[in-house]
């Protein structure tokens, strides 16, 4: 009989969450291999670990400690070459990615890997009213006679800023599944730039985001932001870090819309963004003492 071929390897795997100033173990130590053909359920009572043990293997929550290997290959980061290559390196730091670290360990198609979201933010920020077509259309869709706050955060110099998740609870990558509220009659996508801040609060990288939002809840009173903005699955980044070579320069953004088939639905073309007016937002943020941020505007 031939030997098993070893798929998923979990060694030492361990998860620790920070609620405050107090460590929540929610795994810790697991080991095991899960071979081809095989069938494999984690059972344990509630609170034991066995949703943040999955979320590890698909890649939605990064381990504090141990190791995931699918077919071999572990966790890592990799610089795109070419359109649809990637040079995997020897860790899974993007932020040291960026700043050139790490060595090429091999080459892969870009269809061979399953992308992971391309940073794990302790927090994501959002702003809102930050064009004038997004003022007019708030302004227009609001049922009450607080509509003027609009206006009033559009002309102020602090911009309206919402926290849309943290620690990634709510956030999806690449090919994930975003979700809908099932109270709300109009779900909207927002696709968005999103600056990668720093530990300082710099931008030291972008990247792509999308702001799921209930945009009959958030009209119906601007109170009910929160409910409008945050909820499972309502969030969206990646699938990739691009460092801009002038922060100061116009970037060009590309939008493409494709229906269920894959097909083109609509091209609206190519845009200029001024990336600093982001930059202006994001000085209003706070980073946690030695993390990076995810802002979005």
């Amino acid at each position: 009989m031939p030997a098993r071929r070893t798929r998923i390897v979990l060694g030492d795997l361990a998860k620790t969450f920070r609620d405050g100033d107090r460590a929540v173990v929610a795994v810790e130590n697991v080991s095991f291999e899960i071979f081809d053909r095989e069938f494999v359920a984690i059972v344990g009572p509630s609170g034991c670990g066995k949703s943040t043990i999955l979320n590890m293997l698909g890649g939605l929550v990064t381990p504090s400690a141990g190791r995931v290997e699918i077919d071999g290959v572990g966790t890592r980061v990799g610089r795109v070459e070419g359109e649809d290559v990637v040079a995997l390196l020897d860790h899974d730091d993007p932020l040291a990615a960026i700043r050139g670290e790490g060595e090429v360990t091999g080459h892969w198609d870009l269809d061979q890997l399953h992308l992971c979201p391309p940073i794990r933010a302790p927090e994501i920020w959002c702003a809102g009213v930050t064009y004038e077509r997004s003022r007019d259309a708030r302004l227009e869709e609001a049922e009450t006679e607080a509509r003027d706050v609009y206006s009033l955060v559009y002309e102020a110099d602090r911009p309206e800023l919402f926290m849309k998740d943290a620690h990634m609870l709510r956030t999806v990558g690449p090919g994930g599944a975003i979700r809908v509220r099932s109270d709300s009659r109009w779900m909207v996508p927002e696709p968005e730039l999103a600056l990668v801040l720093g530990a300082g609060g710099e931008p030291v990288a972008v990247t792509i985001g999308n702001d799921v939002s209930s945009r009959d809840i958030e009209g119906a009173n601007p109170l009910y932001i929160p409910q409008a903005k945050i909820f499972a699955g309502a969030c969206a980044i990646g699938p990739a870090l691009a460092v801009p070579d002038d922060w100061d320069a116009p970037f060009p953004i590309r939008m493409r819309i494709v229906d269920a088939g894959g097909d083109d639905a609509a091209n609206p073309g190519v845009a200029g963004l001024g990336l600093r007016a982001g930059d202006r937002a994001a000085g209003f943020v706070e980073p946690q003492a030695g993390r990076g941020e995810l802002f979005r505007q």
